[in-house]
């Protein structure tokens, strides 16, 4: 029991490093294709704001949709 554990341990830390890596380069991405620049954040603070709030909430869901149809 003590061995399938620490798997299962070893398991989950694999995934959520992985998950939070995909997390990162999907978040990158769409800054990339919506141009979300730190210039952008210099100029409109508040839009930056709202266009990466929008990014995250939509790879979240992402990451979600995927995990759950595993």
């Amino acid at each position: 029991a003590l061995r399938a554990k620490n798997e299962l341990n070893e398991e989950l830390i694999r995934m959520d490093k992985e998950l939070n890596q995909r997390y990162e380069t999907l978040v990158e991405q769409y800054k990339l294709s919506r141009n979300i620049t730190e210039e952008l954040k210099e100029q409109d603070q508040m839009r930056w704001v709202q266009e990466m709030n929008n990014i995250r909430v939509m790879v979240e869901e992402m990451l979600i949709n995927e995990i759950m149809a595993m």
